[in-house]
């Protein structure tokens, strides 16, 4: 029972915008209309897509752990011409503090990557960025283990690369989310 992520990154960006009074961006109507034309195959997909898209939200926003992550720090932007590759080479790459949170879900339009040093959790999908900046380090690691439960529980979760960085390892450690690392 696969549930396509940009379209279930949509529905989260859509519900969010909702969620938030936020006037929501055109290019989420645009893109969530191009799957009226959903193969018969899969006629529940967007049923599916919408059900995981509200826990989603009810993650970030509603009661219980979903609170902590709710109350950092938040930027979001659009770059229509973006593409996930530039966070792997030159904003996100280890020497620079990042590590790649690594899911089965991770694919040319999506990707997400954290900086322990920063507390930051920075999310890219189809253009959509969003930066989440902890005030401290408990913060920091609540979301990140909020992050890690959420992706476990869908069999996504891979792991944390820090890549060959030892000072970046030695972060995690230090945080005590050295058990999150592959």
């Amino acid at each position: 029972m696969h549930v396509c992520a940009g379209l279930v990154a949509q529905m989260d960006a859509a519900f969010t915008c909702a969620d938030l009074g936020i006037e929501p961006c055109l290019h989420h109507a645009d893109y969530l209309a191009s799957w009226r034309r959903v193969p018969k195959s899969d006629s529940r997909a967007i049923l599916r897509a919408g059900s995981v898209a509200s826990k989603a939200v009810a993650f970030l926003f509603g009661p219980g752990e979903g609170e902590r992550r709710a109350t950092m720090k938040t930027i979001r932007k659009f770059d229509a011409l973006g593409e996930r590759y530039q966070f792997d080479a030159r904003l996100c790459r280890a020497g620079a503090g990042w590590a790649q949170i690594d899911t089965t879900q991770d694919a040319s339009y999506f990707g997400t990557w954290t900086n322990p040093s920063t507390r930051q959790i920075l999310e890219f999908c189809e253009g959509d960025i969003t930066l989440h900046t902890a005030e401290t380090d408990d913060e920091y690691v609540a979301a990140v283990r909020e992050l890690h439960a959420w992706n476990l529980e869908r069999r996504y979760w891979k792991g944390i690369d820090p890549g060959f960085d030892e000072a970046l390892r030695g972060e995690f450690h230090r945080l005590g989310l050295a058990d999150l690392l592959h």
